[in-house]
């Protein structure tokens, strides 16, 4: 039997025999792609993988799976031969090049979404982190605009939202001659201040930066991209499972958004400094709560 909220220093096909029929609810991973010539591009049974995939998935769970070139297409192609339909791709935009092992600068990664029954979730996403926006940057936008308008009372409002993070209550009355102040509705500074409040509907493009950390991986994913993606296609609570877990970014993401995970990695010095990893993110979330 398999442990939940761990990873393991072993080949996942070997692991993932352990793992009981139908109930992994989401698999999220980057595999080897098979072209790099490095350490970490080691070929794998893609059928017996997959195989293993097609009996430990829910009938309604998600495979997220990063890729490039003619494997990827490969990949969806004998995936859906399996019977899990392909619902979406997306595009992680890096705003960065992948670095040194590619002869291409490449400022973008591929990822498919596939399931047998499976809806993909309905997410909104912090208007500045959508937009790759400054809050600072976006204030001074809005003083121009501001300035440059003969009635700037709506973008005023905005302004002050944005400020102070709350917005303008206006003073009225209704018809029984009772005053008070309230939102103003049906007009557009406050469609713009729901969307910078409430976020904006996530899309199929996602612009995540680069993390700011030594890199254990090669390939390393940010936390924020593997948090994204599990929105997409799993809820709090459910088992999500990483067979090439790397640097065990999928593990982190799944640690902060109160999933459950379950990782593979036969390189032991990766296995290792993900194990690292992971415990120095519980050490920060323990901080974070006591905190609270």
């Amino acid at each position: 039997m398999i442990e939940l909220n761990k990873i393991y220093n072993e080949n996942c096909l070997e692991g993932m025999k352990r793992i009981p029929d139908k109930t992994v609810d989401a698999i999220v991973t980057d595999p080897p792609y098979l072209y790099l010539k490095h350490k970490l591009d080691r070929e794998w049974d893609e059928d017996a993988v997959f195989e293993q995939w097609n009996r430990i998935l829910k009938d309604d769970g998600f495979i997220v799976i990063f890729g490039r070139g003619i494997s990827f297409y490969r990949w969806n192609v004998k995936l859906n031969e399996l019977g899990f339909e392909f619902k979406e791709e997306v595009i992680w935009d890096k705003r960065a090049s992948s670095g040194p092992l590619l002869k291409l600068s490449r400022v973008h990664e591929t990822v498919s979404l596939l399931t047998k029954t499976g809806t993909i979730n309905r997410i909104k996403i912090p208007y500045t982190e959508k937009n790759f926006f400054n809050l600072d940057l976006v204030i001074n936008d809005v003083n121009t605009l501001a300035s440059a308008l003969h009635n700037s009372k709506k973008i005023k409002e905005i302004k002050y939202y944005l400020e102070n993070q709350k917005t303008i209550k206006h003073k009225g009355s209704n018809k029984h001659g009772i005053t008070g102040y309230k939102t103003t509705v049906n007009d557009r500074s406050v469609d713009v201040i729901k969307s910078i409040e409430e976020g904006k509907m996530e899309t199929s493009i996602m612009r995540v930066k680069k993390e700011h950390y030594r890199f254990v991986h090669a390939t390393q994913k940010p936390v924020r991209l593997m948090e994204r993606l599990l929105n997409l296609v799993s809820e709090p609570g459910n088992v999500v499972l990483d067979p090439f877990s790397g640097s065990g970014s999928t593990a982190v993401a799944c640690q902060n958004l109160n999933r459950n995970y379950i990782g593979f990695e036969i390189d032991k010095e990766y296995y290792d400094k993900s194990l690292e990893r992971i415990k120095n993110n519980v050490t920060q979330l323990d901080l974070f709560e006591e905190a609270k």
